[in-house]
């Protein structure tokens, strides 16, 4: 799974900014517990607001921008938790 979230990053910023993000523009975020990569350009806020290990907001695109994309990173024990990450449909679907 940790393997998965830059990738997952990376195609959320290029949907959101319909451009490209290559490796050479990503930054490396790490924590004990995860590690995440993010575009070179966006902001990294690790003040623990509403628990959050960090948040990412990208720059404004111009001064009619009032939005600024972002992700919020926050980590929870499951552990005992009966969660399954993959639901019967998707798994009958793509996991057969």
């Amino acid at each position: 799974m940790k393997i998965v979230l830059p990738l997952v990053f990376c195609m959320i910023v290029s949907s959101v900014s319909g451009q490209p993000v290559s490796q050479d523009d990503l930054k490396v975020f790490s924590k004990s517990d995860f590690k995440i990569s993010y575009p070179s350009g966006w902001r990294v806020d690790t003040s623990g607001t509403m628990n959050s290990k960090v948040f990412f907001f990208s720059p404004l695109e111009g001064p009619e921008d009032k939005f600024s994309e972002n992700l919020n990173v926050m980590v929870q024990n499951l552990a005992g938790q009966p969660i399954d990450i993959w639901p019967t449909s998707f798994r009958r679907g793509y996991l057969d």
